[in-house]
């Protein structure tokens, strides 16, 4: 892992006093560059599931975990 590296993906807009992603944008960030379109990101046609920026809120979901609680994203481009 590279330390010390920090890119600033997410605009302003999103953010709350404290740099962390406002509660009701959450689902809504579009990063074109990255093809992200309301916090999802699009997969191949052969992909099993949705891969998302964050967890929706849903019954029998625990907890964000791994490198969404750190944080950072894992994207194949």
């Amino acid at each position: 892992m590279i330390e010390g590296v920090k890119i600033k993906l997410i605009d302003n807009p999103y953010l709350n006093e404290k740099g962390l992603i406002r509660e009701d944008c959450k689902f809504k960030i579009t990063i074109p560059e990255f093809k992200i379109e309301n916090s999802k990101i699009p997969g191949r046609p052969e992909d099993k599931f949705e891969t998302m920026l964050f967890l929706p809120v849903r019954e029998g979901t625990q907890r964000e975990g791994g490198l969404r609680k750190k944080r950072m994203l894992k994207i194949q481009l």
